[in-house]
């Protein structure tokens, strides 16, 4: 979803942090909805919940960073970094079987 969801979100020509911020918002809702499957199939265990709290600095870090880190981005720029990233996105998705 996250290729489709960049060039729909490109297409409607937010700002960056309106961008980032609804793709944060969507995504969030998203994979607190598949939590429940997750937590049924397994995919949620003691294990993977220690790996998460082992890598919560660096979520963290990214967190606090990332907005001073875009504010110096030019808009062009971040559409056009955007824009490559999606497009290698989607050709890993088409050869990964």
């Amino acid at each position: 979803a996250g290729p489709v969801m960049t060039l729909y979100l490109l297409a409607m020509r937010l700002e960056k942090l309106e961008f980032l911020g609804t793709g944060a918002a969507f995504f969030l809702l998203i994979n607190w909805i598949k939590v429940p499957f997750a937590l049924q199939l397994g995919l949620i265990n003691s294990s993977s919940l220690t790996l998460n709290l082992w890598l919560l600095p660096a979520v963290a870090t990214g967190a606090l960073l990332g907005r001073p880190v875009i504010e110096r981005i030019n808009q062009r720029v971040f559409e056009n970094i955007a824009l490559v990233l999606t497009a290698l996105a989607m050709v890993k998705l088409i050869l990964t079987k």
